[in-house]
């Protein structure tokens, strides 16, 4: 993986999506979507996958996520197909990709490894 998952996670830069840290984390670690990102994040590619996810969510476009990763689009696009399986629905349209990156955010802040260190309560 070319970096860590973004910086951009963290209580002064999420502004009122902070309050999504205070749910219950064990009401948020069985939601379907939560527990289909933590498969990816122990999945085969899980760096690449996390880093795509989160790009496609914030950049809206294959090419301009390729681009942004270095990677080739049809690399990228391919990886998104994966994705959506794993996901269990296609993250190539808006309210898909919202929905995505919202798990991805969950998983983040209540089960990510680094959720643990980085959030004890904020």
């Amino acid at each position: 993986m070319r970096g860590s998952l973004p910086h951009w996670i963290t209580s002064n830069e999420l502004g009122c999506i902070i309050a999504v840290a205070d749910l219950d984390s064990n009401s948020v670690t069985v939601l379907p979507d939560v527990q289909a990102i933590d498969r990816l994040a122990h999945g085969r590619a899980s760096a690449t996958d996390l880093e795509l996810l989160e790009s496609l969510g914030r950049l809206g476009s294959v090419r301009e996520s390729a681009a942004a990763l270095h990677m080739h689009h049809s690399s990228v696009a391919y990886r998104i197909g994966s994705i959506s399986e794993t996901l269990g629905f296609d993250i190539r349209s808006l309210d898909r990709r919202y929905r995505a990156r919202t798990a991805l955010l969950l998983w983040q802040l209540h089960v990510s490894p680094r959720a643990k260190k980085t959030y004890s309560r904020i």
